[in-house]
């Protein structure tokens, strides 16, 4: 019953209904198990054929069609109490599964067991790249260069001819560059350590000294290019 004034979306139920919920307390069937073992043991003594079992059991495992399900139930459950336990029987499993701890107390879990004729084997790594590969999204397949983007830098590459004495001012250059870098690094290790011999510099330390000095790699890329162009 909704109330004919409604403060921001307000609403109001009968008292009857208000005071049976908070008088609510959760039952015994709600923490109680089911004796599956005692079904279980009475349809035994009426039904001993192994093929129903077996059924059942790959019935309950999904390994069993609906179809060869009924007709073994037709064929072995030919009596009312046999089609009752049969029902309890299940009822109990599910029961059990659903709203009793799991496991009971001194039971372990089981393991399951792959049926005999299925081979596990590792896949082959090329349908494991294959896999992965179809598991990238555009955006990301937008980053990947294609064959004849590749083909044009290695070829690039290979007709490039770079004179030594380019090579020797680019090494020196960066090795002022990565010196300035580890100095930096080690500043701030010695703020952070009282010891100062063991200062050890850390990835974080050179990403934070990279992403701080910005301004220094385009002086360095500013300096190569005006050095190399007098080379």
């Amino acid at each position: 019953m909704i109330a004919d004034s409604q403060s921001e979306g307000s609403q109001t139920y009968p008292e009857c209904l208000v005071h049976s919920i908070q008088q609510y307390k959760p039952d015994s069937i709600y923490t109680k198990r089911k004796d599956v073992l005692n079904i279980k043991s009475r349809l035994l003594t009426l039904v001993q054929n192994p093929e129903y079992w077996e059924t059942l059991t790959h019935f309950l495992r999904g390994e069993c069609s609906k179809q060869k399900y009924d007709e073994t139930i037709d064929l072995y459950l030919t009596t009312n109490e046999t089609r009752i336990l049969h029902n309890d029987l299940i009822r109990s499993i599910l029961y059990n599964a659903h709203f009793a701890a799991v496991p009971p107390p001194g039971i372990p879990m089981p393991q399951r067991k792959l049926p005999d004729h299925i081979n596990m084997k590792t896949q082959r790594p090329q349908k494991t790249k294959v896999k992965l590969f179809c598991s990238y999204s555009a955006s990301d397949l937008g980053h990947i260069p294609s064959i004849e983007q590749l083909s044009s830098r290695v070829g690039y590459l290979t007709t490039l001819k770079v004179d030594n004495s380019a090579l020797a001012l680019l090494f020196s250059e960066l090795k002022h560059y990565i010196i300035s870098v580890l100095q930096q690094c080690t500043e701030i290790g010695q703020n952070n350590c009282e010891n100062s011999e063991k200062v050890i510099v850390s990835p974080s330390q050179i990403e934070y000294v990279l992403s701080a000095n910005t301004n220094g790699l385009h002086h360095l890329k500013a300096k190569l290019a005006a050095r190399l162009g007098h080379v």
